[in-house]
């Protein structure tokens, strides 16, 4: 029997991606375009829940034994295939006291194997990372007094990690030296939350795609109302669907930089990718609990050939597809839809198809426009589905 999950808890910052045969075609049309992601950010030293609502084919709750692994950001294992808790609505959950050390902590459940067919995998990774704002910042923010108890609450609520305790044993501070205090921390520019100061992310263009050095070049725009110290992590990886960090990625590095309001931060980000081949370029930049991210394919050579990669992704989400295949003279492609002539109508086809999506012709590729009206549309695209698989 096949497993399906159902979420019901923690929708808030997650993507919940379900692939299925009838409809991975479409949805994957729009993520080229448009994709978000997000994931759960803890602060180190407390105790979490990690779990999901697993059910069976008919949606009846499964309470098959789950397992749960979670590594450290370097990579070494410190929960090892534990068998998580379950109910009878099942929801199957594993608590896990933090560690002190702050990054990234690639963390999976697994359910069933796949002796019978039904190994399913769910990625359940997440950031730990303590609160920016410290005791010394408390002390540099101007002493305000207040007449309520409201005043005080309402602060304590917009600080988010500053408790009533942390505000009371600053020794600047009495019952007249608060009123204004909820204005003069969101003055406080470094300390925005979440959603004051999204960035824009954009891969502009590839530079060297000769290996073993690869370069992307890139601009990070401030879009919110105050600077704000971004934190930012790019890597090299051969699928579209992974995403930066833990084991699998082919390169990884991370920095960050303050960009003040309104401004753009042109950078070069370099990376190391040992053989030539298809790859993805991903960058994702941090703001609170929220991140922005861009993708860019290219085609990494071992000779002085090659050229910029395909289509780069910005905002909320970057699309990504590969570079029109060059086929050679000799060949004929013999399928309808098969524009890079392998016998496949696929997720690559689907790829050069975007990339001469709405552009005009003549076409480099000589199958591309399959109704040969001299557009690539929705016509083609919907002949492409038709052929899709065959």
């Amino acid at each position: 029997m096949c497993y399906n999950v159902v979420r019901i808890f923690f929708l808030k910052n997650k993507t919940i991606r379900t692939f299925l045969k009838c409809c991975f075609i479409f949805l994957g049309f729009l993520s080229f375009f448009h994709i978000t992601y997000a994931i759960e950010t803890y602060a180190p030293l407390e105790t979490i829940t990690i779990g999901e609502f697993i059910y069976e084919d008919d949606y009846t709750p499964t309470t098959d034994d789950c397992t749960i692994s979670i590594y450290s950001p370097t990579g070494t294992p410190l929960v090892d295939e534990a068998i998580m808790t379950d109910d009878a609505t099942g929801w199957h959950f594993y608590s896990y006291a933090t560690p002190a050390t702050e990054g990234k902590y690639p963390t999976f459940i697994t359910c069933g194997t796949l002796i019978d067919g039904n190994l399913f995998k769910l990625d359940k990774s997440f950031i730990l990372k303590s609160s920016n704002l410290t005791s010394s910042d408390l002390n540099s923010i101007t002493t305000i007094v207040t007449t309520s108890e409201g005043v005080i609450t309402a602060a304590i609520s917009a600080l988010n990690n500053i408790t009533a305790a942390d505000i009371w044993s600053s020794p600047t501070r009495s019952l007249s030296t608060y009123g204004t205090l909820v204005a003069d921390v969101w003055s406080y520019s470094t300390r925005s939350l979440t959603t004051s100061s999204p960035p824009q992310v954009i891969i502009t263009s590839m530079g060297s795609l000769i290996v073993p050095n690869i370069t992307a070049n890139v601009r990070i725009t401030s879009e919110g109302y105050a600077g704000f110290e971004y934190y930012y992590e790019w890597c090299v990886v051969t699928s579209f669907n992974n995403d930066c960090g833990g084991e699998d990625d082919v390169y990884y590095a991370s920095a960050s930089k303050k960009i003040n309001a309104g401004e753009n931060f042109d950078t070069v980000l370099a990376t190391t990718v040992a053989t030539a081949g298809s790859y993805y370029f991903k960058v994702a930049v941090f703001y609170g609990l929220e991140k922005s991210y861009a993708s860019r394919s290219f085609e990494a050579t071992s000779g002085e050939s090659g050229g910029g990669g395909g289509g780069g992704g910005g905002g909320g989400g970057g699309g990504s597809i590969l570079p029109p295949p060059v086929t050679p003279v000799t060949t004929t492609c013999t399928k309808r839809a098969d524009f890079n002539c392998d016998d496949k109508v696929n997720s690559i086809d689907f790829s050069v198809l975007l990339y001469y999506w709405k552009s005009q012709p003549p076409f480099k590729n000589n199958y591309v426009d399959i109704n040969k009206d001299d557009k690539v549309d929705s016509v083609d695209f919907s002949i492409l589905l038709y052929n899709w698989g065959k």
